[in-house]
């Protein structure tokens, strides 16, 4: 029986690392065994990347949660997942992003009594941020040592999940670039 996870991410474009690694992580899921259905806040380039790849990708409306009196943006956004998760029979939530989003997210992961998982790529979220993810996680993937060592983890140790980014070597299998620069050292083929 293939599973669905409702993959939840702060931006539709790609700004960096965290939306290379996010991209490359469901565009290498086994099909077989998950359908990935994706949420994000606005088209951009990185919801282009995952439409290519035949994906649902669901907009839904998020200001940064920076106006805690935003209550009925925030409502609404908690509905919009949560009746998705209804909706599609999701298995597992997964976030892509620190604080607000995740925040809703877990929200609406305990009003529908499913498992969230935090992804947190970034060693700068704020301490409040971490400490409402860590009560709403079901477990938390860090990509560093450095990231897992943070004063706001020190209560959600056993949540925490070390998984370095992966990377893709296939972008790297042109040789032709490598030899040049070889020759033009003067380096051996074999050295």
């Amino acid at each position: 029986m293939i599973k669905k996870i409702l993959y939840i991410c702060d931006t539709g474009a790609v700004r960096g690392g965290g939306e290379i690694s996010f991209f490359n992580l469901i565009e290498n899921l086994d099909r077989n065994s998950f359908q990935p259905i994706v949420c994000l806040p606005e088209k951009g380039d990185l919801s282009g990347r995952l439409e290519d790849l035949g994906l649902r990708v669901i907009l839904f409306s998020y200001r940064r949660v920076s106006n805690p009196a935003n209550i009925a943006n925030t409502w609404e956004t908690i509905r919009l997942f949560a009746g998705i998760i209804r909706k599609e029979d999701i298995a597992l939530v997964h976030t892509n992003s620190t604080g607000g989003v995740v925040v809703l997210a877990g929200i609406a992961c305990w009003l529908t009594k499913k498992p969230l998982i935090s992804h947190i790529r970034l060693i700068c979220s704020g301490f409040l941020q971490d400490i409402a993810q860590g009560l709403l996680s079901a477990r938390i993937i860090i990509i560093s040592r450095r990231i897992g060592r943070k004063a706001s983890f020190t209560f959600f140790k056993k949540k925490l999940a070390l998984i370095y980014n992966g990377v893709d070597l296939a972008r790297f299998a042109d040789r032709t670039a490598k030899n040049d620069f070889r020759a033009a050292a003067g380096i051996p083929e074999d050295a």
